[in-house]
């Protein structure tokens, strides 16, 4: 099969993913405009919670990405039983998940005073915090039943929920911030429980989705089995663990990053959040053809030798690189009346710029890792794959990130040159093991 035919079947299934992704970006958004509103301790207090809430949530996250491409070979296997086993099994799974990471936050709740924060930004960060935490068990019930849904090639459920999270979000963040219809303005623990109550409501509602609708009823999705297996068990705590810990790696990088950039000073700082700001917009893209690349290597892979495991992962490469190197050009040229939506002052905007040309650049690679990490999922490759991402990040990005911001005083420009450094060493060395391991598949499931 040509690439031609291959991106044609992986687009279908990533706009909608894509959709989804941009979707969860702007509650975030609208949550910091809402919450903005009530001054900027409560924002402060806010971001405060919701880094540490994602460094823990992201391995929960993280590990139900395995769901989805077992469920795509087993299904193009013609195994209805074992995506029925998958499924039931990855709801008892993840919900323990859940409550083991409920329990690491509380954890991170009790060191919040001795972060070194204004008392008042520690006070309401330590009971956001808490009551975000809650919202761990509904959010992987929902991503248990996305991936599911996702790796039947079946992509729109998920992101019809997440759309209507925004204004089920927007809502409740209206009654409980402020106080209307006659509950108590509740300021940032509001902002929590509106979290809260939107991901109980979209987990219940795609629940509820999969089970009337005749084309999952063949699995019995909404029948939760009390006997779990063993085996099924640990094949995704296989693929999942390590899966979590490919994005916890990457993303305590960049958190580590922000802290080395800190010591450059607050226009340094600010100039690199407005271009991150910026490339997680476009990286938004490219997840969702990760994702989707995911399920259509894993879906080639269960063809039991029938399948292009090649075509389609080299495919999804190509696409993946070609939107990034298209969104580096778009940064390259309009990086001036882009970075102005963010702010004025000449010094972080000329900053600012200058990230963006560089962000160019490494946007290609961060494309290129993103999708290689989810082909290589696709064919159940995990293990190496989580060994290359931690040297990349953590052997290669931040110590050159030191070196060359600090050490060869090229300041944050020298940081930014790391992550160039960092991301293109990650997406070398993992299409290098897609390109391996596809080619050793191919030879064995041929004979």
């Amino acid at each position: 099969m040509s690439y031609t035919h291959h991106i044609k079947k992986i687009i279908p299934l990533a706009v909608p993913i894509v959709i989804g992704h941009l979707g969860i970006m702007a509650m975030g958004i609208v949550d910091n405009i809402m919450i903005g509103r009530l001054g900027a301790t409560y924002l402060a207090a806010a971001s405060l919670g919701n880094a540490l809430f994602s460094l823990l949530m992201i391995l929960g996250l993280g590990a139900t990405f395995a769901l989805a491409p077992l469920i795509a070979a087993a299904y193009a296997g013609g195994d209805k039983e074992a995506c029925s086993e998958l499924l039931h099994n990855g709801v008892w799974l993840f919900g323990g998940m859940a409550l083991l990471i409920m329990v690491m936050m509380w954890g991170a709740v009790a060191l919040i005073p001795y972060m070194g924060q204004d008392a008042e930004v520690a006070r309401m960060a330590a009971s956001y915090l808490t009551i975000v935490s809650y919202s761990m068990l509904p959010l992987l019930f929902f991503q248990t039943y996305r991936q599911f849904t996702d790796g039947l090639s079946h992509t729109r459920p998920a992101m019809y929920m997440l759309l209507l999270a925004n204004g089920i979000n927007i809502l409740l963040n209206w009654i409980f911030i402020y106080g209307h219809w006659g509950f108590p303005a509740m300021h940032l623990d509001g902002a929590a429980w509106s979290t809260f109550g939107t991901r109980w409501l979209i987990a219940f509602g795609l629940f509820l989705f999969v089970g009337v609708h005749p084309r999952f009823r063949a699995f019995h999705p909404t029948r939760i089995r009390l006997k779990i297996k063993r085996t099924i068990i640990l094949k995704l705590l296989r693929l999942g663990i390590p899966s979590g810990f490919q994005a916890f790696f990457e993303i305590a990088a960049f958190s580590a990053m922000a802290v080395i950039i800190g010591w450059l000073g607050a226009d340094a700082l600010a100039a690199h959040q407005i271009a991150l700001s910026m490339a997680a917009i476009t990286f938004m893209l490219v997840l969702g053809i990760s994702s989707a690349a995911s399920i259509r290597v894993g879906a080639e892979y269960g063809r039991d030798g029938h399948g292009d495991i090649r075509g389609a992962g080299f495919s999804a490469v190509f696409l993946g690189a070609g939107i990034m190197a298209l969104n580096g050009i778009i940064f390259i040229v309009f990086r001036a009346p882009l970075t102005r939506l963010f702010i004025d002052d000449p010094v972080v905007l000329d900053i600012a710029e200058r990230l963006l040309i560089i962000a160019a650049a490494f946007q290609i690679f961060d494309g290129i890792q993103a999708v290689a990490v989810g082909i290589l999922r696709g064919i159940q490759d995990v293990k190496t794959p989580t060994v290359i991402t931690f040297i990349a990040y953590w052997v290669i990005n931040i110590p050159m990130g030191y070196l060359l911001g600090f050490v060869m005083k090229l300041g944050v420009d020298g940081v930014w040159y790391a992550f160039v450094l960092g991301l293109g060493s990650a997406a070398l060395m993992l299409t290098s093991r897609f390109a391996h391991k596809s080619g050793r598949l191919s030879k064995s499931l041929s004979k």
